[in-house]
């Protein structure tokens, strides 16, 4: 689980993909001097990851991607896969 603070307008700083048939965001890039990118790492978020909650939205992922681009505080949870 990530938790994070940005302001509305500040972009967080990700490429996210559509997983339509699981209903979850893949991160398929972390942008360099993100907000993100301050959280990427071994316990943070990296590509490939997939984004399988967003502020107790899961399921949807159309409603996950509206609170990625609307609020300001975020709890993303991520599920990884052993590379």
């Amino acid at each position: 689980m990530v938790n994070l603070e940005r302001n509305k307008d500040q972009n967080l700083g990700l490429s996210l993909s559509y997983c339509t048939s699981d209903n979850v965001l893949l991160v398929t890039q972390v942008v360099e001097g993100s907000v993100s990118d301050g959280l990427a790492g071994k316990h943070g978020i990296r590509v490939n990851d997939c984004i399988v909650e967003v502020n107790k939205f899961k399921d949807d992922s159309d409603a996950m991607l509206q609170q990625i681009r609307m609020e300001g505080h975020l709890t993303l949870t991520l599920l990884r896969y052993a590379s």
